[in-house]
């Protein structure tokens, strides 16, 4: 497409230099410079029409971009056929689309994408804590402040060795789609692909993970036409977690005339001891990696309780003095529904052992009941809703992704801790766990 651009406007240029060559002669060949001038008029129009075209275009592709969450080429193309026209006209650049998109939010959703804009910025700080050695750098939408709850979170991971990002994923137990797109230079790229739980809008977003060499770190923020850094650092993107979202001008401001190493540190320890330090109040020890054991819940925890989805409540107290097996799921998650058999089989197995299964539905009670009538679980469900996305971050799940299993111990100790799918070696292992 930048190829057909150039050609369009190398001929524009010839025409007009043709144009004025004409000119300049009519007074040899006697014409009537009125001619050329009608000829530069209509020219004059044709750009005008080009220019309400492309505008009229960038606005039908905001919409599409808000509403539907399509990224900006898809959103042009998809703009072009809508309104049926000609691409040959040229298309909107993505600069001239991302002001068209500034625009509509501020009309129709300004009440709604600050927090939607805040939830994903607070998953992407998870996730890039917790890839640092890879270098996470965010881009997109999220980071650029025009993300709404449609929109997927796009980190840039600049690795020493490409494979290992792929092999992080697998000893974190992530599970991940790869494909290759096209990198920011141009050139094939490995992308991972992750779903992961936004706690605070209730359902999941993707998570795409662009696997680049250390090497291409070079030059990676250098500021894009607009004199905006494209990507932005884990410290940096930390601070706009902790504020409100900023408004375009805000966000030039901000990158322009960054805050002093101390200051953007404190904010940065801050955003951690909100989502890490929140574990620390619940546990007397610090959350353990999968089979060591670990302290156990204060009293508060086992006070909890949540309505059952056939009515009455399921308490947590009534679980205590037996091992317990707490699973976080969702029905719009699914590693979570794939899973779910497992644990129900699990539960079959081994509750004349002692072993005790609790669901917890992080989602919408209807959605939860519609669920169980399609497929019932021996075990109870207690559904949770958001709240219980905050509960499996206070029990170690500080990335806030689904599925999470975590197993207690009769005594109430931490013995096992799982992020993703479970396996069924993973629960043989666990079943001889007490």
């Amino acid at each position: 497409m930048a190829r057909l651009a150039g050609q369009g406007s190398e001929s524009t240029h010839e025409g007009a230099a043709d144009a004025e060559n004409v000119y300049v002669h009519a007074g040899i060949l006697r014409l009537q410079p009125p001619l050329c001038v009608h000829g530069q008029l209509s020219k004059v129009k044709q750009n005008a029409a080009m220019d309400a075209m492309k505008e009229e275009v960038a606005a039908t592709a905001a919409r599409l971009v808000v509403e539907e969450g399509l990224e900006y080429g898809a959103a042009k193309r998809r703009a072009v056929k809508q309104l049926g026209l000609s691409a040959r006209g040229g298309l909107p650049d993505n600069d001239q689309v991302e002001v068209a998109v500034r625009e509509y939010i501020a009309l129709f959703c300004a009440d709604t994408q600050p927090a939607e804009l805040r939830a994903l910025r607070e998953v992407a700080l998870q996730w890039m804590e917790r890839l640092a050695r890879f270098r996470p750098h965010l881009a997109g939408a999220v980071w650029h402040g025009t993300a709404t709850r449609l929109s997927d979170i796009y980190l840039q991971l600049f690795c020493d060795d490409p494979k290992s990002a792929e092999i992080g994923l697998i000893d974190m137990g992530v599970r991940f789609d790869a494909t290759t797109v096209t990198g920011f230079q141009g050139e094939p790229v490995e992308a991972l692909s992750v779903h992961v739980c936004v706690p605070a809008l209730g359902e999941s977003v993707g998570l795409h993970l662009m696997v680049y060499d250390f090497d291409d770190l070079r030059g990676a923020l250098k500021p894009d036409s607009r004199g905006r850094r494209p990507r932005a650092i884990w410290q940096r993107c930390a601070v706009c977690c902790m504020m409100a979202p900023m408004t375009e001008k805000q966000t030039e401001s901000a990158e322009s005339n960054p805050m002093p190493m101390s200051r953007r540190t404190m904010l940065v320890a801050g955003a951690v001891a909100t989502l890490a330090g929140l574990g620390a109040a619940w546990w007397g020890a610090r959350p353990t990696t999968a089979g060591h054991t670990g302290g156990g819940p204060v009293d508060g925890f086992w006070a909890l309780q949540w309505d059952a989805p056939q009515g009455g409540q399921v308490r947590l107290s009534e679980f205590r003095g037996r091992p317990l097996l707490i699973n976080f799921w969702a029905t719009w998650c699914p590693p979570c529904i794939e899973e779910l058999p497992l644990i129900d089989a699990f539960f079959e197995k081994n509750k004349a052992n002692g072993w005790q299964v609790l669901g917890l539905a992080v989602d919408k009670p209807l959605a939860v009941q519609a669920f169980l009538q399609k497929l019932p679980l021996h075990f109870p469900v207690g559904m949770a809703g958001l709240s219980g996305a905050e509960l499996g971050r206070n029990l170690g799940n500080l990335a806030g992704g689904l599925p999470f299993t975590i197993a207690l111990a009769g005594d109430g100790r931490v013995i096992q801790r799982k992020m993703g799918k479970l396996t069924q070696a993973d629960l043989d292992t666990w079943a001889a766990l007490k």
